[in-house]
């Protein structure tokens, strides 16, 4: 029996949720991991998620009674069935205990991970058997690309001189003479051609002759200080099209997603995704999957664990849409560590959860359905719940009966459940609660959907 790592992921949102229209369209989910680690217990969670056409593989840290180790999952079928070879690499010897955070599959053969630390790992059997290579710095690793099995670039974060080279397949690198600060993102094109993305600003270095010669740019968003843009990622894709993502701040403090998108190298970058409406409140975008298709898919991490984002025009365009759960007892997705398409088109991630909600680590598949959405759900998205803050009572509006709503404290404990009455409104005594802070859950069917952050004053 595999027992889940004891995580508290804690929902920070305001406590009603309004849209200016109900989501279209929904992903159909189901659990397809298959985590088996040979232990009577122990504990797991994803750390990332890779998606290649349909070869696809995830990374896990596993803590058993027999040890610590990372694991790997490989599915050659889109994501329908998962499998491992050996079962990932022994305990490391680091300060603290590294993660894999990023997959770079070179080829059905080639893949390279790394993780939040100078660990480097290599399968050349398409995951069979992995292992450690020497990392050409002892800072962490931030990026790193191949173009083909034997060429790759690597960058390291808190040094402006970490930029490596490789042309056998990571047995040896070369610094590159080039310096830079920030570099967090990077990619090989190949015959020479480079680029490397800043973390925050977004400034892009491009070199097309080994570094010879270096084109910059300037920043994404130059209206600083407010609000403040946090472009914590890039995607490269073919050509000089890229699709910068992660966060804003208000000026209230709550960070909201964004998504940005260039097809010069840099040169121009248009925002294609800002949270202007707040629907997310409290959110950041992910991950991204695969960007050299038309449709590409977002993780979102915060506040709408049930949420993702997506394109189906190559990154212009962007809309939402809700993940709903078949599997009995699994309340929905969270914390996303990862996301993809395979060939069919089929939506795959990788999410670990909160233990306090009773939550697992999960590998997720999901259809997508354009038509037919569950007014459930739009309820859901309309659902009010007021006023906050409160002192004796809270009242819920606009919800679909039959539905129960949940309240937690900050650690997790459920203090008070009500269930919504045909009518769609309910009222809660809250007057007995101790003052402070908590959050609203909606369980519906299978699935729970966060309503928001409580707060209880006596005034």
């Amino acid at each position: 029996m595999t027992v889940m790592r004891n995580l508290f992921i804690p929902i920070f949102c305001v406590a009603w949720v309004t849209l200016v229209s109900p989501a279209q369209a929904q992903w159909i989910c189901n659990i397809t991991d298959s985590a088996n680690f040979g232990q009577s217990s122990g504990s797991y969670w994803y750390t990332a998620l890779s998606c290649k056409g349909n070869n696809a593989i995830a990374a896990s840290d596993v803590d058993t009674l027999g040890g610590y180790y990372l694991a790997f999952f490989v599915s050659r079928d889109g994501g329908h069935s998962w499998s491992s070879g050996n079962q990932g690499l022994p305990a490391p010897t680091w300060d603290h205990r590294p993660i894999i955070t990023t997959i770079d599959q070179i080829d059905s053969l080639n893949i390279i991970a790394f993780g939040d630390s100078d660990l480097l790992v290599r399968t050349t059997d398409a995951g069979a058997s992995w292992q450690v290579l020497t990392s050409p710095t002892n800072h962490i690793i931030e990026g790193i690309s191949f173009s083909d099995p034997m060429h790759g670039i690597l960058v390291a974060a808190d040094t402006a001189h970490g930029t490596y080279i490789t042309t056998n397949g990571g047995a040896d690198w070369r610094m590159a003479p080039f310096t830079r600060d920030y570099g967090w993102q990077c990619h090989d094109y190949g015959n020479g051609m480079y680029r490397i993305f800043t973390y925050g600003s977004g400034i892009v270095y491009t070199t097309k002759d080994g570094w010879n010669t270096i084109d910059s740019t300037g920043p994404i968003i130059s209206d600083s200080p407010a609000p403040q843009y946090v472009y914590a990622s890039c995607s490269f894709g073919g050509g000089d099209t890229m699709l910068a993502y992660g966060n804003r701040y208000s000026l209230r403090g709550n960070p909201y997603p964004c998504i940005a998108r260039t097809t010069d190298g840099g040169k121009r970058w248009v925002s294609v995704y800002d949270d202007t409406s707040s629907f997310f409140r409290s959110g950041w975008v992910s991950a991204l999957s695969d960007i050299n298709r038309d449709t590409i898919i977002a993780g979102v991490g915060g506040s709408f664990p049930n949420i993702v984002l997506w394109s189906s025009d190559n990154g212009e365009t962007w809309r939402y849409d809700t993940l709903i759960f078949h599997d009995s007892n699994y309340p929905g997705a969270g914390g996303n560590w990862g996301i993809g398409l395979n060939s069919e088109g089929e939506l795959l991630g990788a999410y670990t959860l909160s233990s306090s909600l009773a939550l697992a680590p999960a590998l997720i598949i999901g259809q997508h359905e354009v038509a037919g959405v569950s007014s459930n759900i739009g309820l859901y998205l309309y659902a009010k719940l007021f006023p906050n803050p409160a002192t004796t009572s809270l009242t819920l509006t606009n919800a679909f009966g039959g539905n129960t709503i949940h309240l937690f404290d900050i650690l997790g404990r459920e203090v008070l459940n009500g269930k919504v009455p045909s009518s769609g409104a309910l009222t809660l005594n809250v007057s007995s609660l101790p003052r402070g802070v908590y959050v609203a859950i909606m369980e519906h069917g299978n699935t729970m959907l966060p309503l928001g952050k409580i707060i209880l004053t006596s005034e």
